[in-house]
């Protein structure tokens, strides 16, 4: 399993990175780029429990060079235009170790853009909404009825425009899972916001996580 930075602030933004934990199994990875990202995300004080991401993720993976040459043409892939050089680059390098090594394991993101160049290459794609999915089908969070989490991912473009990198709306769990809720705003975020008191109903979904 291997994660892009914006779930993994998904999960610290819910303090639950312990549950991100249970879900990895010990079968977590990460690219240099996305834990270089991860670190400087967890200077900021919403986000300190991003801390733990290596406890769940191991030493990171460093591209060779030919994986690096990789990593430039999947990050223009990705890019749009008046983006800064470093945007993508996580994405980008984790699709390329990936793709140069392959390995059979799923990607994590909730990047639209990212996630369709994965599964373009026979990368398998799951998104934050489908761990928590896992996690309360296979009883690793605390039940509890009529509670909810809704998120809205928005970043920017350099000019202004918005893009919208990644939408995580949890609409339907049978009984909801404990796990907390708070309202922030990040240098990396448009906005992301986290509300209580969906009553959320049952999922009919036979998603299955390996």
């Amino acid at each position: 399993m291997f994660p892009d930075n914006t779930v993994l602030i998904n999960f610290a933004i819910i303090n639950r990175m312990d549950l991100l934990e249970r879900v990895a199994n010990g079968n977590g990875r990460w690219c240099a780029t996305v834990a270089a990202e991860c670190a400087a995300s967890a200077r900021r004080l919403e986000l300190t429990a991003l801390n733990g991401a290596g406890e769940i993720f191991g030493d990171p993976l460093f591209p060779d060079e030919a994986e690096h040459q990789d990593v430039l043409v999947l990050r223009d892939q990705l890019a749009s235009p008046g983006d800064l050089p470093t945007q993508h680059l996580g994405e980008a390098e984790t699709l390329a170790v990936i793709l140069r090594r392959q390995l059979r394991c799923f990607f994590v993101t909730d990047d639209d853009d990212a996630a369709r160049l994965a599964a373009k290459n026979g990368i398998q794609v799951v998104d934050t909404w489908r761990l928590l999915k896992v996690a309360h089908r296979k009883n690793l969070a605390r039940r509890q009825h009529s509670l909810g989490i809704c998120a809205d991912h928005r970043t920017t473009r350099a000019g202004g425009a918005a893009r919208r990198v990644g939408s995580l709306v949890l609409r339907q769990v049978a009984v909801g899972v404990t796990l907390g809720a708070v309202t922030c705003n990040t240098s990396t975020t448009r906005s992301c916001n986290y509300a209580l008191g969906l009553t959320l109903v049952a999922s009919t979904s036979s998603d299955t996580t390996e």
